[in-house]
């Protein structure tokens, strides 16, 4: 199973669903066998592409990008379209807090090798941009009014095509990630107020507690934030 590749069509499908689905749903849509389409959901479901309901039943993780989120991505997918990159903002989690600046930060997941070379594609843009800042960098961003970090990136557990070669994250990632870097890099927001947003997202159902849990502990940080996981 670790072995398996998942289509793209198999992805988009997935994530184009505004209802509960199976691997009936699946097989019929898009013409390939039952067994077939376990194997995709049982991978998209492990990497939070989507989130299981109960045995068989799948609901989608599509993200809802905003809108400047989608100007950077459809830059980055016209200036480097052979790239794979991921692009998710605070602003998608402001509504979860008070704390969390209304001011945009955007973050560029890509592959080491890519990261200066996006840096350059945004700057050319307008953007001030940070590739794999530092702590000091992180620390002294706001001063420096920095508002796109591109980070190098191995995974792509949590992120869901959204087009060409542009993926976005759901927001269980963005608040988990937001919590790693505000904790183990620097970057100057509380982290008691990230943890708070996090419980608000799930208490309002935008965020799962399972996926959050899965993902938190591949990050080494669900320790900290299990009471405000579980509640």
């Amino acid at each position: 199973m670790s072995g398996i590749r998942v289509p793209e069509k198999a992805v988009r499908w997935a994530s184009a669903q505004s209802v509960e689905f199976g691997p009936g749903e699946m097989a019929a849509a898009l013409g390939i066998s039952r067994r077939s389409a376990l194997q995709y959901l049982s991978r998209m479901e492990t990497n939070a592409v989507i989130s299981k309901l109960m045995r068989g039943r799948y609901v989608s993780a599509l993200p809802k990008p905003s809108r400047k989120a989608q100007k950077i991505a459809r830059i980055l997918a016209r200036e480097m379209p052979l790239t794979r990159v991921v692009v998710w903002g605070t602003d998608s989690l402001v509504p979860y807090s008070h704390y969390i600046p209304p001011r945009p930060v955007f973050f560029v997941e890509t592959a080491a090798d890519d990261a200066s070379s996006a840096r350059d594609v945004l700057r050319e843009n307008g953007y001030r941009v940070i590739a794999d800042p530092t702590v000091n960098e992180f620390r002294s961003s706001t001063e420096l009014g920095v508002e796109v970090f591109v980070r190098s990136a191995r995974s792509l557990w949590g992120t869901i095509p959204w087009e060409k070669n542009v993926s976005l994250a759901i927001v269980e990632k963005m608040f988990v990630d937001l919590y790693f870097l505000v904790t183990r890099k620097g970057f100057p927001l509380p982290k008691t107020e990230v943890a708070k947003a996090l419980r608000a997202a799930i208490d309002q159902k935008a965020a799962r507690p399972e996926t959050v849990r899965r993902y938190a502990m591949r990050r080494n940080v669900y320790p900290e934030l299990k009471e405000y996981v579980e509640g």
